[in-house]
């Protein structure tokens, strides 16, 4: 918690500091979002570097080994990553990336419908692939849940934004 706190201050290097005296071998669900959020922060600052590899491959296998509620925390920066990674240029070559991304994007929206990001990055994801049909109804959907999101609770029975 203290090193996602840092973070949200931008006092990134005392934030790793703090994940740096946790053992290295630790699963409890916060320290790997809080290390996903570290390597997050590094890759954003150098989105065509080995970095951003790294980050993407980190966040990929901490997706697939966190629990269910969890998944959501990772999946939003594991896509946003891969939205930053990816331009106009790149789709082509990067499309088992983006494929990864939509599905993974799918899987949050049944587990999580009423999260209006999830929306957007397919929207966005689309737009990129040449898919102007799914992106228009991504774009269109993103609204209507933005509008639904904004009238109710923000926040899980354990008091997380239910959306992040």
């Amino acid at each position: 918690a203290i090193a996602m706190i840092l973070f949200k201050i931008e006092k990134f290097e005392e934030g790793a500091k703090v994940l740096g005296e946790l053992p290295p071998d630790c699963k409890h669900p916060e320290v790997i979002v809080a290390r996903a959020a570290s390597l997050y922060k590094q890759a954003l600052r150098a989105p065509e570097s080995e970095t951003m590899d790294n980050a993407l491959g980190f966040h990929r296998r901490a997706i697939d080994d966190a629990p269910a509620d969890d998944r959501h925390r990772l999946v939003v920066p594991y896509v946003e990553l891969i939205l930053e990674k990816v331009g106009p240029r790149d789709a082509g070559k990067e499309r088992a990336l983006l494929d990864s991304a939509v599905r993974l994007a799918k899987i949050e929206i049944d587990r999580r419908p009423e999260c209006p990001s999830l929306y957007f990055f397919l929207y966005r994801i689309y737009k990129l692939m040449g898919k102007e049909n799914l992106a228009i109804h991504y774009q269109d959907l993103h609204a209507k849940k933005k509008d639904e999101y904004d009238k109710k609770e923000h926040y899980d029975d354990l008091g997380r934004p239910r959306c992040r």
